[in-house]
């Protein structure tokens, strides 16, 4: 026969695990978003905390690749090394996964027009093309950083 006592104990621990790698994943997210934030304030656009940014965002995909904020951190760091391919297919994902999100056609509008003249401008120099200079919008930077913290405030 079978023993409900057993099966709440089995239950009562698998959802004890699925907090705690839930908890894991969500410290990971928080300290790329804190890469990125760095990067943002800093004053030579420190490759590193990119690089860094982008490892805590795929160890964050490996252990859950269901929620579009990780895919559109990655669409944030492959615009701002200037890979708009990439850029496009990590906001294409995150797309997938929420097509309503204000923030993914946000990021399409942006890397539509991230070269266009008419916005303001920084230059950095993208790890993937040494020595060529890619335009990067500031401003949309910050928000982007800004709209993905808030919308993990709001999953709270």
């Amino acid at each position: 026969m079978l023993n409900l006592n057993n099966l709440k104990s089995v239950k009562k621990t698998l959802e004890s695990r699925d907090k705690e790698r839930s908890d894991s994943v969500n410290r990971t997210y928080l300290e790329a978003l804190e890469y990125l934030e760095q990067f943002s304030k800093s004053k030579n656009y420190d490759r590193e905390l990119l690089h860094q940014a982008a490892l805590k965002i795929i160890q964050t995909l490996k252990q859950q690749g269901s929620k579009p904020e990780p895919y559109l951190c990655l669409t944030y760091i492959f615009y701002v090394i200037g890979d708009t391919k990439l850029a496009i297919k990590y906001n294409n994902i995150a797309a997938e996964l929420e097509p309503d999100s204000p923030l993914v056609e946000e990021m399409r509008q942006i890397l539509s027009h991230s070269d266009d003249s008419n916005l303001p401008k920084r230059r950095i120099t993208p790890i993937s093309q040494m020595g060529t200079e890619t335009v990067v919008t500031q401003n949309s930077e910050k928000r982007v950083i800004q709209k993905i913290k808030r919308i993990e405030r709001l999953g709270k």
